[in-house]
């Protein structure tokens, strides 16, 4: 409703014909202010104040009767002219929508005239697309849900999947449609609205099935923290989960929580503070279980540290069984103790010797225990020193990137420094693949990456495999100058390794295509910004002709 600008004033009122005023709030819906003209009542007086009139029962009449109007008129072109009504419809909807939201009566009778959109461009009533999923998208609960998308190309993989299992989605792309969706709820008996990224298409609308899972839970836990590794991390929350889908499904896919979205979408649009405007954005990462790829990665992390973790496994799951063992039997000698030390003095001591002797092999064993502790955090380092290293090219990967550079990012901006930010891209590499094959692909990209790594550090930058043929390069306080010179420098690295490449239409060796931003920071920028910035500038790179930089 803030971000709505509603042009009032334009209504004239009149009795028999003499002016009264233009200026009345309440004699139109709100919804409606957009509309000019004049109304004439004889029943209004003339000389009477603007409050008189704001409160007179003619005036109020008349904006019932205005919103009665509307109402008939929407519904007889609706009944006479559907294809016109449905074409005007995205015209109409935002004052359709406000009207039902801050007027009762107006949405009772919209009901049988306002429109729902699915994804695929075809319109349909509240009535007739409740007719249209109630058989495929009624859960287990007996719950109709009605999935929906706000943006069909961000959207698209999800839509697909939905679309596979037979269901239909809406287009909610509107500017009222989260409070709209909010205002439905209630009306529609036993239904509820969800978004289709918000869950895995099986978990959108349960159903009485269940499919086995091929990892154990310790697989799982293992798996958590390699996934974990490659996750942005401070700019967002993400938590890793398991679910037992079909092989078919996606390996992995990224949700948000529907009722957390809507309330921040919901704060947003209102434009006023709440709690759920102060929480990060968090999202589920959901890993198919069942996905042959993510058993491949199952199987390369044990093959790799599988011997490691079960040793380390073993030794902890021994020595607290035996802990608490011991644990035990102390607990035990104590409390008889206390009842035998009434009875014989002797026994007492003999039971404080044994006591004192169990509390030295308790005292060897928590050592042990804590020398084992000691060891797994050692691996652990080791392990998170390998999630820190892309393994392919030997060079940071980007979960190391994202946090070296966002913490050296946050200071920077106290003391106004600037950064220099580079994304680039290997021309044609799906080309070269398919022309000399993985393993020669494999060894250009380490080549390109150590070019590109040596490079950084001997200019101050840190450079990171950033996905792909893709790599990041940053630093801070860097000159204008001396990044538009590195830029340069990173195009021309690589062209001088002439690294043959015959499916080439820039060359005859491998080139790089850059896109680079050097900015002063402010309080108010993200580093994401910047990146996105980078990141357009390549795509710049790439359309004009390949082998470019752009800064």
């Amino acid at each position: 409703k803030n971000n709505i600008e509603i042009q009032k004033n334009k209504i004239q009122l009149y009795s028999n014909q003499v002016f009264v005023t233009d200026s009345v709030e309440g004699i139109v819906p709100e919804f409606l202010t957009l509309l000019h003209g004049v109304l004439d009542s004889p029943d209004i007086p003339l000389n009477v104040s603007r409050s008189y009139l704001q409160s007179d029962s003619n005036v109020k009449k008349i904006s019932s009767h205005i919103t009665k109007k509307v109402a008939d008129r929407l519904e007889e072109i609706f009944k006479n002219d559907r294809t016109q009504f449905e074409n005007k419809w995205d015209d109409l909807k935002l004052f359709i929508e406000y009207g039902m939201l801050s007027d009762e009566k107006f949405s009772d009778r919209a009901e049988k005239f306002a429109l729902l959109k699915n994804v695929d461009g075809r319109f349909f009533t509240l009535e007739e697309y409740e007719e249209l999923i109630k058989e495929n998208q009624t859960d287990k609960n007996k719950s109709l849900v009605y999935l929906y998308a706000t943006d069909k190309d961000e959207q698209f993989s999800y839509i697909e999947s939905a679309k596979a299992k037979g269901y239909d989605v809406l287009l909610m792309d509107g500017q009222l449609d989260t409070h709209f969706l909010n205002h439905l709820e209630p009306k529609l008996k036993e239904s509820r609205f969800a978004r289709v990224d918000s869950e895995i298409v099986d978990k959108l609308i349960e159903k009485d099935e269940t499919r086995e899972s091929k990892l154990n839970s310790q697989q799982e836990s293992d798996l958590t923290p390699v996934f974990q590794a490659h996750l942005p991390g401070k700019e967002m929350n993400y938590f890793v989960s398991y679910e037992s889908l079909s092989e078919e499904d996606h390996p992995v896919m990224i949700t948000q929580s529907e009722f957390m979205r809507r309330m921040k979408d919901m704060q947003e649009m209102s434009g006023q503070a709440s709690m759920y405007g102060n929480f990060p954005d968090s999202y589920n990462l959901v890993v198919n279980a069942n996905h042959p790829l993510v058993g491949k990665i199952v199987e390369q992390t044990e093959k790799k540290l599988g011997k490691k973790l079960e040793e380390l496994r073993a030794q902890k799951a021994g020595l607290s069984e035996e802990q608490q063992l011991l644990e035990k039997a102390k607990a035990d000698i104590l409390n008889k103790a206390e009842i035998v030390c009434f009875e014989n003095q002797k026994l007492a001591q003999e039971l404080t010797a044994v006591n004192e002797s169990l509390e030295t092999l308790v005292k060897e064993r928590t050592e042990a225990l804590e020398a084992s502790n000691a060891k797994l955090v050692e691996l652990n380092k080791q392990l998170e020193m390998l999630s820190y290293v892309d393994e392919l090219t030997k060079i940071p990967n980007r979960r190391l990137f994202f946090d070296e550079i966002g913490r050296r990012f946050n200071d920077a901006k106290v003391s106004s420094s600037s950064i220099s930010l580079f994304i680039m891209d290997i021309d044609f590499f799906k080309s070269y693949n398919d022309l000399y094959g993985h393993a020669k692909g494999d060894w250009c990209l380490f080549n390109v990456a150590q070019t590109i790594d040596q490079l950084a550090e001997d200019n101050g930058f840190l450079a990171a495999r950033y996905g792909g043929e893709e790599f990041i390069v940053a630093g801070f306080g860097k000159p204008k100058k001396l990044a538009v010179e590195f830029g340069h420098a990173l195009r021309e690295s690589i062209e001088k390794l002439e690294i043959e490449h015959g499916k080439s239409s820039v060359a005859d060796y491998v080139t790089l295509s850059v896109g680079g931003v050097h900015t002063q920071l402010e309080k108010s920028g993200t580093l994401m910004e910047i990146v996105d910035q980078a990141d357009h500038l390549l795509y710049k790179a790439k359309t004009s002709g390949r082998n470019q930089f752009f800064i």
